[in-house]
């Protein structure tokens, strides 16, 4: 729910990696950080995570996403997976 801990963690795995130094000639071992808006379980509900941090609270989600995009190097992806409701 915070976009600082959001970055933080996603700059300790990219720093884990090996993906922020010039050792990994030239290609990142993790080329994408990935947000999983997807997950329908109860337990996501009691936390306020998963599909439900994306039904619930939209711009919390908006803020976790644009704060990930300007601070991860431009060639780490960011992306977010979500679930279509059914139609």
């Amino acid at each position: 729910h915070d976009p600082d801990v959001a970055v933080r963690a996603a700059m300790m795995i990219l720093e884990r990696s090996g993906s922020m130094s010039c050792d990994s000639g030239g290609t990142s071992p993790v080329t994408a950080i990935d947000l999983n808006l997807g997950c329908p379980q109860s337990i996501a509900r009691k936390g306020g995570y998963g599909a439900f941090l994306h039904d619930d609270s939209p711009d919390t989600t908006y803020s976790v996403l644009s704060k990930l995009r300007s601070k991860l190097p431009q060639e780490i992806g960011v992306t977010a997976k979500i679930r279509l409701p059914p139609t």
